[in-house]
């Protein structure tokens, strides 16, 4: 199973209820929506896959496959954009 390390060089900025992620090496700059700030937050505090997914589907009622696939889905494109990297757990 992988497990993914969000880049600690990303400059993160709420914008009413956006996020906005400055990627300071390359200047370019990425925003995600509520839930999408929800989720990258969570897991830049815990780390952990499984506990963002159980607070996602939580607190936004849906059930936990579909916040598993949503956040997985986000973390694959952070890294597809250099914001990230898949990791072995």
């Amino acid at each position: 199973m992988k497990n993914y390390r969000i880049s600690e060089q990303l400059l993160l900025q709420a914008v009413n209820e956006e996020m906005v992620i400055l990627d300071p090496d390359s200047g370019r700059y990425f925003t995600l929506n509520e839930v999408g700030s929800e989720m990258l937050g969570r897991f830049r505090q815990s780390g952990d896959i499984d506990d963002t997914v159980a607070h996602i589907a939580a607190g936004y009622e849906v059930s936990e496959d579909t916040a598993r696939r949503d956040l997985l889905t986000l973390l694959d494109e952070l890294v597809t954009h250099g914001l990230a990297e898949a990791v072995e757990a």
